[in-house]
This record gives structure tokens, C-alpha cells and sequence, in this order.
């Protein structure tokens, strides 16, 4: 057996040109649909949790590993961290992701770098998480009758948020501050339309939280798609054939649109905001 590698916090020089070059690979590591022709001493030097999982296992099969599973979290999040140990820059390897979703990426390379326990790439996840969720709120002109399709997003992300509590704290303050942020800025328009999913009470609930002392929100309730923007009859259908995309069936209780009047003072047509007339 090879003797353990002391590893370190990011290898000294770029191994690029070696990343799943199968000439001189010593190990194979599978995860998802993933196979990467690698090299031990990379592994054990980039993180302390790969030299960990590689000696182990080197000791379970009495003998050089050939094959390693990695299971333990997202792979796209894997493939991040072995790209990163391997000296790519963080913003080539986010180029390279397939996931829809920026913020959700960061955040799932945040929590694997934890896991296996590279802080330089835990750093870089999370500076980049904070960009992406200042995005979410940035200001911009909006016209009162203009929708918040974002809305469905930002709620969505943060009871994502929430659930890695486990990891850090910052995450639970952190997904408040969006919350509060985003519905501040909402409350200083007269009016406006928010796209929510199945789960929007808890996002109406926050918004009423957040309206200040002497002003008022209303809100009218349509089920409506968000995609071709059609709204179901009133007579109990459960579906929908969305005209966006042909052939797919939403169910009608899937998605809804809110529409809100914030009232200072005077009361506001909640019918005509909406519409924009």
C-alpha cells in the first residue's frame, strides 16, 4: 500500500491538461452518470476527505483501488470539486454546468466542497452564491401593472435555502434577507401580479408580515399556467393543455397567480392594476 499523502488546501500547480487523460490515470471515480479517469495524488492532495476515502478503501481491499464511487452528493457538484482540484478556474467549471439554475449550483458546490472539506472552493462557492442571490433583487423600473414571474423562483429558492441549515446558519439569515429584500422592493409599487406554485400561501403570508404600518395589500386569486399565461374556467376542471407546449398536462392546482394592490390611502381597482388599464 502506498503511504498516506498529507493533503493540502488546493494543489500547488494546474493539472488541466491530466483531468480524464486515461495515459497516465491511475484510479477511475464514478458518480451519476459520470466516469473520470483520474490520478490518486491529485485526490489526496485537494481534499482531505478524498485522501480519507481513498486510504480506506485502499485498506478494505488490501491493495491499490481502481475504481472509486462517489455518492455522497450532487454530481454536478462532484464534478465541480474534482474540476477544481484539478486547477480549473471556478467560473470555467460554472460555464460547464448543465444545471438551470446558477444559485442552486453554487449553493450544491458549497455544501459538497464541505463535505469534502476544501475550503478554498467552499470561499469561491459562496461568494459567488452571494452574487447570485443579489441578482434575485436587483433594482430595476417596473411598471405597477408589470408581472413578478421571478417571484415563484425566489420563494422556491428559499425554502431550498432553508433546508441546509444543517451546514450553516448563514443560510437560514441569508434566505430572510432575500425574502425581505425582495418584498420591499414589491411594496413600492401600487400594484402588482406574483406568479406563485402550489405553496404560495407562505409567500402571501410573508408578504402581508412585511407591509408597513398604515398600508394595506389586497389579493385576488386566479389558477392560471405560467407558461402560456391561460387561465382555467371556473368549473372544476383539474386540467390544463398548456399551448406552449403541446401535448403536456399541467395540473390546475400546480401553479396560481396573485394579484396584489398595495393601498396607501386610496383603494385601488385590483381588476384594472392587473390588466394595466
Amino acid at each position: 500500500m502506498a503511504p498516506p499523502v498529507v493533503p493540502s488546501k488546493r494543489p500547488a500547480i494546474s493539472h488541466q491538461h491530466s483531468f480524464d487523460a486515461p495515459g497516465y490515470s491511475d484510479i477511475s471515480v464514478k458518480y451519476g452518470s459520470y466516469t473520470r479517469r483520474l490520478h490518486r495524488i491529485v485526490l489526496v492532495d485537494a481534499s482531505e476527505h478524498l485522501a480519507e476515502v481513498v486510504e480506506q478503501k485502499n485498506a478494505r481491499f488490501k491493495g491499490w483501488l481502481d475504481v472509486l464511487f462517489l455518492e455522497d452528493s450532487d454530481p454536478d457538484a462532484i464534478e465541480a470539486v474534482l474540476r477544481f482540484a484539478y486547477g480549473f478556474d471556478y467560473d470555467d467549471i460554472v460555464t460547464l454546468s448543465k444545471e438551470k439554475s446558477r444559485t442552486e449550483f453554487h449553493l450544491k458546490v458549497y455544501t459538497a466542497a464541505s463535505e469534502y472539506k476544501m475550503q478554498e472552493l467552499q470561499e469561491v462557492a459562496r461568494r459567488a452564491l452571494d452574487e447570485s442571490l443579489k441578482h434575485f433583487t436587483a433594482r430595476r423600473h417596473r411598471q405597477p401593472h408589470q408581472d413578478d414571474k421571478r417571484a415563484h423562483r425566489i420563494f422556491e429558492l428559499v425554502k431550498l435555502l432553508t433546508t441546509y441549515h444543517h451546514y450553516e446558519q448563514y443560510f437560514v439569515d441569508r434566505s430572510k434577507e432575500l425574502v425581505q429584500r425582495h418584498l420591499a422592493m414589491l411594496l413600492k409599487l401600487d400594484g402588482f401580479l406574483l406568479w406563485l406554485t402550489q405553496d404560495g400561501s407562505w409567500a402571501v403570508d410573508c408578504l402581508h408580515k412585511a407591509v408597513d404600518q398604515g398600508r394595506s395589500v389586497t389579493e385576488h386569486t386566479i389558477k392560471s399556467c405560467r407558461d402560456c399565461e391561460t387561465a382555467w374556467e371556473d368549473c372544476g376542471s383539474t386540467k390544463h393543455v398548456c399551448t406552449s407546449q403541446p401535448g403536456i398536462q399541467s395540473n390546475a392546482k400546480s401553479c396560481a397567480t396573485i394579484r396584489f394592490t398595495c393601498q396607501v390611502g386610496q383603494l385601488h381597482n385590483v381588476e384594472q392594476i392587473a390588466s394595466g388599464t
